[in-house]
């Protein structure tokens, strides 16, 4: 019985996290707009015109912006990235553990893009894509 209040707390914030609006953000100076096929490809280790940073693995926020834009779940993302590393064509991108730290990061380096929930950019980034 004592985990049932963590049971719904953690519940909330999933569905609290599912509704909010993503978006994509670079550095004012980075890239202007990108599509969700450029970004599928970014996020998929196809291209790496731009350095992407993701939200660490399990993150509720992370699973909502791959299933909006890659269509694949952490399993799939996890098996993805293996046989890149594996067959030595890809690195995964790098992972931070909270939007705030994308935020910081995105905001000193003009090649850096990540994702963060709409409410939360500031005036040093820019909106570049929305799911």
């Amino acid at each position: 019985m004592r985990h049932i209040p963590l049971l719904f707390a953690a519940l909330f914030g999933l569905i609290a996290t599912a509704q909010a609006e993503l978006v994509v953000i670079a550095h004012p100076e980075g890239p202007v707009e990108l599509s969700q096929n450029e970004l599928r490809d970014l996020y998929l280790g196809r291209s790496d015109h731009w350095q992407v940073l993701e939200l660490a693995d399990g993150h509720p926020l992370r699973q909502a912006f791959h299933q909006q834009v890659t269509r694949r779940n952490e399993a799939q993302l996890r098996a993805h990235w293996s046989r890149l590393v594996f067959t030595g064509r890809g690195t995964p991108p790098r992972q931070l553990n909270d939007p705030q730290a994308i935020l910081g990061e995105v905001a000193r380096a003009p090649n850096v893009i990540g994702y963060v929930e709409a409410d939360a950019v500031t005036d040093e980034v820019r909106i570049i894509f929305r799911p």
